[in-house]
């Protein structure tokens, strides 16, 4: 295709390429999501209140559930190797990100005297500094 034409199959402008959305989920696949973000919070919060051998002796119990042998092994990982990237991986997904509040601040302007005797400003001028 030559640069600049546009796809036969292009959609036009204001049309979108998915006119009925996103599929809805079915409501039992809901209800697991949900149940699931409550189950690992619990699992976390019952594992990270034990010390490493009773983790460990659940570990090695055939009664101990799936989801946590992964969580409990995760953990385990984690604390044997001080690699806890792979700790923030499960909070991350079970509880969120933590968000951060970034502040954002204007530069304080410089006024720089040149050689020639005159002065240029570097930086920009607060929204006070405007209106004088």
């Amino acid at each position: 295709m030559a640069k600049g034409q546009v796809p036969k199959h292009a959609f036009k402008p204001g049309q979108s390429g998915n006119p009925k959305g996103r599929p809805k989920l079915p409501s039992d696949v809901l209800e697991s999501r949900k149940q699931n973000t409550v189950s690992v919070a619990r699992i976390l919060n019952k594992f990270m209140n034990m010390n490493i051998e009773e983790l460990k002796l659940l570990m090695n119990d055939k009664k101990t559930q799936n989801l946590e042998l992964m969580i409990g092994r995760i953990i385990i990982e984690a604390i044997k190797t001080g690699d806890y990237t792979r700790l923030n991986f499960i909070l991350d997904r079970s509880i969120g990100k933590v968000t951060e509040k970034v502040e954002h601040k204007l530069p304080t302007p410089t006024l720089v005297k040149l050689l020639d005797g005159s002065s240029i400003m570097l930086g920009s001028k607060k929204e006070e500094d405007e209106d004088e």
